[in-house]
């Protein structure tokens, strides 16, 4: 399984269970649109659309900006903790190949802006192997959430609004052509 987790990661810190469930999650119909972040690389594009009304989630195509990068088609629920959201993440290629696993950001939206941090920063991997931290294994030295939802819901509402959760933040901004 550790294998199988590896090839289909796209951070630092995964799950193997979801903090997003039909039950914890939100939906909100206004992150439905194209966005788009532009730096040194060009343009990463993201495609946010519905997914199944009952599911409340969101089917995402994020195109990077290196030519050499392929695209990632991902699924995703957005789970309010502490007031603030979290988008729970995961890869939906290839499913067949192995456990996808899930990965976490912190979401600040504003007008025509949308950030995006990723909680897998170095300190917030050290709370996971901490005692009292969530059931995981350790992957290349780097844990891999075990716990089932609730726990990964309640360590995320624990520690992932701390500045210190977030390794790296991306601004998308709304494209105006639709």
């Amino acid at each position: 399984m550790a294998l199988l987790l590896a090839l289909s990661g796209c951070t630092d810190l995964l799950s193997v269970h979801p903090a997003g469930t039909v039950e914890t999650a939100v939906f909100d119909a206004s992150f439905a649109g194209q966005w788009f972040h532009t730096d040194e690389d060009g343009v990463t594009v993201a495609w946010i659309r519905p997914g199944a009304p009952a599911a409340k989630d969101y089917d995402i195509l994020w195109i990077p900006a290196k030519p050499d990068e392929a695209p990632l088609r991902l699924n995703g629920r957005l789970v309010n903790i502490g007031g603030r959201l979290i988008f729970d993440l995961v890869k939906t290629e290839r499913p067949e190949m192995g456990v996808s696993g899930h990965f976490f950001m912190l979401v600040e939206r504003k007008g025509d802006e949308l950030r995006l941090g990723w909680l897998d920063s170095e300190w917030l991997r050290g709370r996971v192997t901490q005692a009292g931290g969530p059931a995981h294994l350790l992957l290349d030295s780097k844990p891999v959430i075990t716990a089932g939802p609730a726990e990964t819901l309640a360590f995320l509402g624990r520690y992932a609004l701390d500045p210190k959760a977030v390794s790296d933040w991306i601004t998308l901004k709304r494209s105006k052509a639709a």
